[in-house]
């Protein structure tokens, strides 16, 4: 790219350069990230145990989504969600 001096008659030239972009092929540490609709499911779970828990940890939703969703923390968020082994049972029955 080209951009022109400021000087008046004696405008001079001076060229800008870009380096190349570098891709990088590295797949994600985070399994999650790879599997889109996963994450949206993951991160919707942690916002809603936050909402529902923020007045106890504040930070809930951060810790829920550190180290990408391994938390004992998501863990408690996933069984807060998950129906008693009552209701399990009676669903593993009926299918």
């Amino acid at each position: 790219m080209i951009i022109p001096g400021v000087n008046g008659a004696k405008q001079k030239q001076y060229f800008v350069t870009r380096a190349p972009l570098q891709r990088t092929t590295t797949k994600p540490a985070c399994k999650a990230e790879e599997n889109s609709p996963l994450k949206v499911v993951m991160d919707r779970v942690c916002t809603v145990c936050h909402e529902m828990f923020s007045h106890e940890n504040p930070s809930m939703r951060a810790e829920c989504r550190e180290d990408c969703f391994r938390t004992e923390q998501f863990k408690r968020c996933l069984a807060v969600f998950q129906p008693p082994r009552q209701v399990q049972k009676m669903l593993m029955e009926f299918y």
